[in-house]
């Protein structure tokens, strides 16, 4: 090996696997079940068949994706375990056949590039254009970087190393290489690639990626690559057929001796479980609260306006603090029955049966045991998503009709199950990618300062010609008490917290130490002219529409 050894203890699971299709009911389900079940902590998807990029949480994983834009077909994507999500720095989705994804790791940061080739049987031009883009990405990763390279490649490669000896390692399982597994080699020797899985030896039912439809006919054609400077941290490569989604290609898992390292984020802080207030009983002991705190306050009251409004802030966040708490955080509801979770169970044992039958009759019988619970398992998780709608249809139906709006959209974003990609990487003003946070915030904020910040008029306005009205009747006597409860009465529920966390539902549930200590504040504020700095503060949301979301100006 040349260059540096990584002398991390710790192991990482990567692996590649071509699903055939995730856009099918439980598909996701049975996937983040396999990826537990072999302990994985990144897995490289081929043939997700969504549409889109996009960014997803569910059960717990992290799912980065780069689809077509309008049809079902084709799509890549890696799954991230947690620890390797908060490892994450940036992510490109190139196209519906390559993504790329870049970690914080110890020694080097690591980028890893998961690809769908074209098939053997593709024209030439297309397979220029993917492997000439492919060059291109590969060239702009960091030399420094730790570079694995994996994916469907659709391609054979032969065991004579000759002319490729520092590609390919003495244990590779095809007879000959196709035009595919040339132009696979040429891409790795150009960037220093080895490819790991030709480096270890194991049977061949261990190495081989894919199986024909009929069964006689077995390949390796998924493969995993490590830059040659680190190729000694690949512990093994190998082949775990007992791993089963319903596709033709078995999963293909490496263990590296790599190590992540969690990225600096910034805590996430979710708001006051204000729906507590429903409850007499905590709507009470919330008053009492906030009474006995205000109390202290009354007798060294300041005249000074931002002394007023942090003693109002600190006291009602204290109090929501200790006696509603904040929300607990989203998890995806799991529609998936216990009874399909048996079917699945019963189907992957008829994989295994099917997979160590020897005889052809014995391969005949198993096959055909197999793709009847296949069938099976597909009508059960349709049946359990049609239960589950119905069931969220029925929650919806009453929520309309006690006039709940806020339960009744939410549900119906659920059962949409619209994917949000506003979590999509964004370009630049050039069209460049932009890979990390902290350019696209840079960029975003560029993109706001442009539209909100617009010149000065070049020619002044002539206010002279302006007729004068008037005097306003306007009341400006000091504000009362009366007034501000009046004004507290009419603030609307579940509504966006400005950034001092204080809901509507708080301060209506102040009681009157809170229009007291309100007034007191909005009468210096009319007094003095001036409000709170914190009242000048606000806070942007990114609001993607149609069309590229990649692309600021939509």
């Amino acid at each position: 090996m040349r260059g540096g050894v990584v002398s991390a203890t710790t192991t990482t699971q990567i692996a590649t696997w071509n699903v055939r299709t995730l856009y099918q009911a439980g598909k996701l389900g049975q996937l983040l079940r396999e990826f537990d079940n072999y302990n994985l902590d990144i897995l490289g998807v081929c043939e997700m068949r969504w549409m889109g990029s996009g960014k997803i949480i569910s059960d717990g994983k992290t799912i980065i994706y780069s689809s077509h834009d309008e049809r079902h077909e084709f799509g890549v994507g890696i799954v991230l375990s947690d620890s390797a999500a908060k490892s994450l720095l940036g992510w490109k989705p190139i196209r519906d056949r390559i993504i790329t994804a870049r970690f914080l790791s110890k020694h080097a940061k690591t980028t890893i590039v998961q690809v769908h080739a074209p098939i053997e049987g593709s024209k030439d031009h297309e397979k220029d254009a993917f492997y000439e883009q492919l060059n291109d990405i590969l060239a702009d990763i960091p030399k420094h970087d730790v570079l694995i390279f994996m994916g469907d490649m659709n391609a054979k490669i032969g065991s004579d190393r000759r002319g490729w000896d520092n590609v390919i390692g003495p244990h590779g399982s095809s007879a000959s290489t196709n035009n595919n597994g040339e132009r696979f080699l040429s891409l790795c020797s150009l960037h220093d690639l080895g490819v790991g899985n030709t480096y270890f030896p194991h049977k061949t039912i261990h190495k081989k990626t894919w199986r024909s439809p009929d069964g006689n006919t077995h390949n390796e054609i998924d493969y995993i690559c490590i830059g040659s400077r680190w190729r000694s941290s690949i512990r093994d490569v190998r082949v775990f057929r007992g791993a089963d989604v319903g596709s033709d290609h078995h999963l293909l898992v490496s263990t590296i001796r790599l190590k992540f390292q969690r990225t600096p984020t910034r805590m996430v802080i979710r708001p006051f479980a204000v729906e507590k207030l429903k409850d007499p009983a905590i709507k009470q002991r919330f008053q009492l609260e906030l009474r006995n705190r205000f109390q202290p306050l009354q007798d060294i009251e300041s005249v000074e306006l931002e002394d007023q409004w942090t003693n109002i802030k600190e006291t009602v966040v204290g109090v929501a603090e200790e006696v509603l708490g904040r929300r607990r955080g989203t998890q995806r509801e799991r529609w998936i029955q216990e009874r399909s979770w048996a079917l699945i169970d019963e189907w992957k044992q008829a994989k295994q049966r099917r997979e160590q039958a020897k005889t052809s009759e014995a391969k005949e019988n198993t096959n055909a045991q197999y793709q009847e619970l296949n069938r099976r398992v597909k009508r059960s998780c349709r049946a359990d998503k049609k239960a589950w709608h119905e069931q969220k249809c029925a929650v919806a139906q009453e929520a309309a009709d006690k006039n709940d709006s806020k339960t009744l959209y939410r549900i119906v974003r659920e059962l949409t199950g619209g994917r949000s990609n506003a979590n999509a990487p964004i370009k630049d003003k050039n069209g460049k990618v932009l890979l990390t946070k902290e350019e696209q915030n840079a960029r975003s904020m560029e993109h706001f300062q442009e539209v909100l910040n617009q010149p000065a008029p070049i020619v002044p306005h002539d206010f002279s010609a302006i007729i004068p009205i008037d005097q306003l009747d306007v009341n400006v006597n000091p504000i009362t008490q009366a007034e501000v409860l009046k004004a507290i009465q009419q603030l609307k529920n579940n509504k966006a917290l400005g950034l001092d966390w204080i809901s509507g539902e708080m301060i209506k549930c102040g009681g009157d130490e809170m229009v007291q200590h309100l007034t007191n504040l909005l009468n210096t504020c009319w007094s003095s002219e001036r409000v709170p700095l914190d009242w000048k503060k606000g806070a942007i949301v990114k609001l993607p529409k149609k069309g590229s979301l990649m692309d600021c100006n939509n």
